[in-house]
């Protein structure tokens, strides 16, 4: 599945710079990112984004590029009661119009330009207050709070990834998108880990198939930008949605996520009670979530800054 967009915008930014970066009209990509942007290079210090690593370790560098739809920025303008949002502002390499929903592009996913250039997916760029800070002094006369642009941001921030193919991408380039339509992966059942269970839990898996095996995931289905529009940025609807996209009960997502059904329901209804960040991969990886989705579970679930 492909559809074609548009270059509307060009930044780089050296290593003296701050977030912001400045237009250009040509970017010159290699297998380490954008030429003399700050963000280029094979690998990267660990930070906020990487848990599981040592902060500052050294890890490979999956944000080579990032790019942002001026579409999704005008959305978060508008949230944000400013008149607009310049790519430059994030420190976004491109800005691409004509492709809708480009947050929830899915990682895989390429996009090829007419000059050799080849970008991979590997994520949505989370939201964090930093750009928020460059905005507010855009925006002198507006008192605006840069803890505002996290939840306004939230699906709507733009892609990070790295360089496949090295090339020249241009001002008003075309630009192919080839969706990468994600396939599920499990265990065979003689390989899954063994796991303590409560009576309740085996009765459950002696009644219920879809506990004793894998959730299927359909790609015609499950669709990364069919979920409801307009939804509150709160964990408790978001994992509602996300579970019923599936369509998997509480009890079943319970049982594969080594809580309490009661507890998956308290997530759902109720979202001042937000799951630590192992209970939130395992949700993940039981629904299936992209990078992007399960990123966006962990900003509302307070583990981001």
């Amino acid at each position: 599945m492909g559809i074609e967009g548009r270059v509307s915008g060009l930044y780089s930014g050296g290593e003296q710079g701050g977030l912001e970066k400045v237009p250009y009209a040509s970017l010159q990509v290699n297998f380490q990112g954008i030429v003399d942007d700050r963000h280029a290079g094979f690998t990267k210090a660990a930070d906020s984004r990487n848990p599981q690593y040592l902060r500052g370790s050294e890890m490979r560098n999956g944000r080579q590029w990032s790019a942002v739809s001026p579409n999704e920025l005008a959305m978060i303008a508008e949230l944000m009661g400013i008149p607009e949002i310049d790519a430059g502002w994030l420190g976004a390499n491109l800005a691409l119009t004509g492709i809708p929903n480009l947050t929830r592009l899915p990682r895989g996913s390429k996009l090829t330009f007419p000059e050799d250039a080849v970008l991979l997916v590997e994520s949505e760029n989370k939201p964090c207050i930093g750009p928020g800070e460059t905005i507010a002094t855009k925006y002198p006369n507006y008192d605006l709070r840069a803890s505002i642009f996290p939840k306004a941001a939230i699906g709507r921030r733009g892609l990070v990834g790295v360089v496949e193919r090295e090339g020249v991408i241009r001002l008003e380039d075309v630009v192919a998108v080839t969706i990468y339509e994600p396939k599920a992966y499990s265990l065979p059942p003689n390989l899954k880990p063994a796991r303590r269970m409560s009576k309740a839990s085996i009765d459950l898996e002696a009644t219920e198939d879809s506990v004793s095996t894998p959730l299927h995931f359909d790609p015609e289905r499950n669709k990364f930008d069919r979920l409801p529009d307009n939804l509150p940025e709160e964990f408790g609807p978001w994992l509602r949605a996300y579970r019923d996209r599936l369509g998997v009960s509480n009890t079943v997502l319970a049982n594969r996520s080594g809580v309490s059904p009661g507890y998956i329901n308290l997530l759902i209804n109720h979202s001042s009670r937000n799951p630590s960040i192992p209970v939130i991969y395992r949700i993940a990886t039981i629904l299936h979530l992209n990078q992007g989705e399960l990123e966006h579970l962990l900003v509302l679930a307070g583990h981001t800054t």
